[in-house]
């Protein structure tokens, strides 16, 4: 009876030793993994009909709100829309009113892209999945015309500069020692003629758009930013981790819009044929 218990308990060892090794070491590595999950980014789209886009909404003349027919108009909403044509769907972009708001709504699952002038960085490589660059912009310095402390981009040390907290004209302030206050262009702007701000870093076009339509302000663009790499002046868009397969297709898009000139035609629209010649990727 003993010899009969013995067996039995060594055989219950070996067909718990074969399953544990079965479930636990025996796993071919070609199985795919349960804990990777299927890219359904551009179906998502395709089926929905509609691609959701993020953007800051105040930002002339990128994205912004035209103040007769109360449309939304930009550099940045042709391209978002021109996209959505040629992938056959509707485009749905709402506004933020802050770049860090659109950054937020796209975390949080509320956008499938944000074209608004993002930098493609390293960093944000680590985050997103960043598609091809489109377009680029010319970033300056706008101060108060009495300010006579800041002549160079050394001089930001210790300076306070007014922008969005996560943008790449941000970082440009940062990289020389600027401490931030969360500001759009016009808070910004308004910032500076309080004597609340220093400086603001920002889009030469935009500032210029500002100062034109407020000639009293009393700011000036004292310093063009020439860049250490092109992804700092660049746009690009950006999308949540894992959404390579519409990253890709927005990429082939874009790459399209670039060879058959329609990214020139819309920057000269906005921008004006001396900044569109200048642009190195439509060259």
């Amino acid at each position: 009876m003993k010899r009969k218990q013995k067996s039995l308990v060594a055989l219950l060892l070996v067909v718990a030793c074969a399953v544990f090794m079965t479930t636990a070491c025996g796993k071919s590595e070609s199985e795919p993994s349960s804990s990777t999950a299927k890219d359904t980014s551009l179906s998502d789209v395709m089926d929905r009909g509609v691609l959701n886009v993020a953007a800051e909404g105040n930002w002339t003349p990128y994205v912004y709100k035209d103040p007769k027919s109360g449309k939304l108009v930009g550099f940045e909403v042709e391209v978002a829309k021109e996209i959505g044509k040629r992938l056959g769907v509707k485009v749905k972009e709402v506004p933020a009113d802050s770049w860090d708001s659109a950054m937020a709504g796209l975390d949080n699952g509320m956008y499938d892209v944000l074209i608004c002038g993002a930098g493609p960085t390293p960093e944000r490589k680590k985050i997103y999945e960043v598609g091809k660059p489109y377009g680029e912009q010319v970033i300056g310095l706008a101060v108060a015309k009495d300010n006579d402390s800041i002549k160079d981009w050394k001089d930001l040390k210790g300076k306070t500069s007014a922008n969005s907290l996560s943008s790449s004209s941000g970082k440009i302030a940062r990289k020389y020692g600027a401490d931030l206050v969360e500001a759009s262009l016009d808070e910004g702007m308004k910032l500076i003629k309080r004597g609340d701000a220093d400086c603001t870093v920002n889009d030469v076009y935009a500032l210029n758009q500002y100062i034109k339509a407020n000639p009293n302000c009393g700011i000036e663009v004292r310093l063009i930013y020439k860049p250490d790499h092109a992804y700092e002046i660049q746009s690009a868009p950006l999308l949540p981790k894992g959404s390579k397969a519409l990253c890709n297709k927005i990429d082939e898009i874009t790459q399209e819009m670039i060879k058959d000139g329609t990214c020139y035609k819309l920057c000269k629209k906005y921008f004006g044929k001396d900044f569109a010649d200048n642009v190195t990727l439509y060259k």
